[in-house]
């Protein structure tokens, strides 16, 4: 049995956590003992526990977690004092491996990554760092790159263009995110009364472009009367530049007039049904989004997608194939791809089969955790990848 012992640096449930629940509730628990370590309670903990994931809480290193991307320097000086708690925090990590016989570390998210480097010398066990994020522009792009290449002896990045923005590592692999083909399948939604219900799924902040959809929806409620846009997520992220984010997006669509057409729906634990209740999935993001993990689910369940076509949306979407592709921030085209779909049944029954021909051939959540679990195994005792095993992940 093959203890591995998760750090993930957020209790809610976003593109990133989904991923970390997915792999712990399916490994092969007759070879893997998943033990989760959060900061605080939350969603992802809740989850966790009613599959029966064994978590662990360290609530030291909360303070920790209202720095983010969006973060100056006098923020990180703010939660300077907190670092001598985070050390605490560390110890009680430190513990959990030498006593309960941990045999490697995966770590998800920078904070996690980092905090990982730190315990390093304490810990005597193989680190994986799970890159779900672009680090290239960040302010400390250049140690962290240094530290990748010295800290972990794996790294899984989630697409190729999360791969190459970390440079050339021969550490460095590409495994997918995945989805069950069970969970997410092929549903049939007719229009209710004639009405159309055309959705973005994910995170609140900034850089997913919800401004971008809402001048689209204004558009194309132009044009046609009977659709109805969802913004479905909420802010899970205390850090600067998130907080207020839904309020002002609220504000914009009441200055707008489109308080009868826009519905925000908060976070929602079953996307499956969500997506069900949508005729068209959009993905807006102003800045490259590293995987897009709602694309495969929406595809999954034999939705047509429209994406931005940048980060690693076009390892999944390939344009006028299985999906539509527009350059982000571009409101006119969206709008026009909206419409497009709206005014096309068949257009959208063909794109909607064919992204779901798509994600059981590249993106199935059993594919990516029979991988993750081969590292598992090519890292324990050993603490390298052979060649055998790093040919399971996806080639760079």
């Amino acid at each position: 049995m093959i203890k591995i012992l998760y750090l993930n640096p957020s209790a809610h449930l976003g593109g990133a956590e989904w991923v970390l629940y997915d792999v712990v509730t399916h490994l092969d628990r007759h070879r893997f003992q998943p033990v989760v370590a959060l900061p605080k309670e939350g969603p992802l903990a809740e989850s966790l526990r009613e599959a029966g994931i064994d978590v662990r809480l360290i609530e030291a290193f909360a303070p920790l977690l209202k720095l983010g991307r969006y973060s100056r320097w006098r923020d990180y000086l703010r939660v300077s004092p907190a670092l001598s708690r985070a050390l605490q925090g560390g110890q009680a990590l430190s513990r959990i491996v030498q006593d309960e016989g941990v045999a490697i570390i995966h770590a998800h998210g920078i904070k996690a990554h980092l905090l990982s480097a730190l315990l390093k010398p304490v810990l005597h066990v193989p680190i994986i760092w799970h890159v779900h994020d672009f680090i290239g522009g960040r302010r400390f792009h250049r140690l962290y790159r240094c530290v990748a290449g010295m800290v972990p002896s794996l790294v899984i990045a989630n697409s190729r263009a999360v791969a190459d923005d970390l440079g050339p590592d021969p550490n460095v692999v590409v495994v997918y995110n995945g989805v069950d083909l069970q969970r997410f399948s092929p549903i049939r939604r007719s229009a209710e009364g004639g009405s159309y219900h055309v959705g973005m799924i994910g995170v609140l902040a900034p850089w997913k472009g919800h401004g971008v959809f809402l001048e689209a929806a204004r558009r194309v409620s132009e044009r046609l009367e009977n659709v109805q846009f969802w913004i479905v997520g909420d802010e899970i992220y205390d850090t600067d530049g998130h907080r207020g984010y839904r309020r002002r997006l609220e504000e914009w669509v009441r200055e707008a007039g489109l308080h009868g057409r826009v519905r925000f729906t908060g976070f929602c634990r079953d996307v499956a049904r969500v997506i069900g209740g949508l005729d068209i999935v959009v993905h807006a993001s102003i800045e490259p989004e590293p995987f897009g993990r709602v694309l495969v689910e929406a595809m999954a369940c034999g939705k047509p997608v429209i994406a931005s076509r940048a980060g690693g949306v076009p390892e999944i979407v390939e344009h006028d194939v299985n999906g539509l592709l527009v350059t982000p921030g571009d409101v006119e085209r969206l709008a026009d791809m909206i419409l497009r779909l709206l005014n096309d049944a068949d257009e959208r029954e063909r794109l909607g089969r064919a992204g779901r021909r798509r994600v059981e051939e590249r993106f199935s959540l059993a594919e990516q955790v029979r991988r993750i679990q081969r590292l598992y195994e090519s890292l324990w005792p050993s603490g390298t990848i052979d060649e055998d095993d790093r040919a399971l992940a996806v080639d760079r």
